[in-house]
C-alpha cells in the first residue's frame, strides 16, 4: 500500500500542470514575462533565443528585400554591405548583448503597458528604433 501511494504521489508531481498565461503567445506581454525571469532560467534563455531570432530575421529580411528589389546587382553590393546601418531602421551597437536587449525590453514594456497585447516582434522593433536610431547619412 505504501508503494502504491508513493507511485501515485510521483505521478501527480510529475504530471504536467496546465499553466494559464496572462498573455497570448508571441505578444509583447508574453515576451516581457519571459525576459523578466530569473537570469539563467529556462524562461530567460527562451527570451534570449527569441530575441536572437528576431535580430537574425530582421537581417535576413533586409537582405531579402534588397535582393528582391535588385539593389545588390544595381549598386554592385555584397551581402556584407547590407549589414551596414545604411539599410536598417535601427542601429544597435555590436557590443550590446542579448541580455542587455532583454533587460531593455522588460523596461520598455513596463513603461508601455498599453502595448503588451500587441505583437512581440513589432514592439521589439519599436524599442530598437527608439533606443538605437540610425544617424542620417
Amino acid at each position: 500500500m505504501r508503494m502504491l501511494l508513493t507511485c501515485l504521489a510521483v505521478l501527480l508531481i510529475s504530471s504536467p500542470i496546465p499553466v494559464v498565461a496572462e498573455y497570448e503567445l508571441f505578444t509583447a506581454g508574453w515576451l516581457r514575462d519571459m525576459c523578466a525571469g530569473k537570469p539563467g532560467s529556462l524562461s530567460t534563455m527562451n527570451c534570449l533565443v527569441y530575441i536572437h531570432g528576431l535580430r537574425e530575421g530582421a537581417t535576413f529580411g533586409r537582405v531579402d528585400a534588397l535582393l528582391t528589389m535588385g539593389e545588390l546587382k544595381k549598386k554592385n553590393l555584397k551581402a556584407s554591405d547590407i549589414m551596414s546601418n545604411r539599410y536598417s531602421s535601427s542601429c544597435v551597437p555590436e557590443d550590446v548583448t542579448l541580455e542587455q536587449l532583454g533587460e531593455m525590453l522588460v523596461k520598455h514594456m513596463n513603461e508601455n503597458p498599453e502595448s503588451l497585447h500587441k505583437q512581440a516582434s513589432f514592439q521589439f522593433g519599436s524599442m530598437l528604433r527608439k533606443h538605437f536610431p540610425c544617424k542620417s547619412n
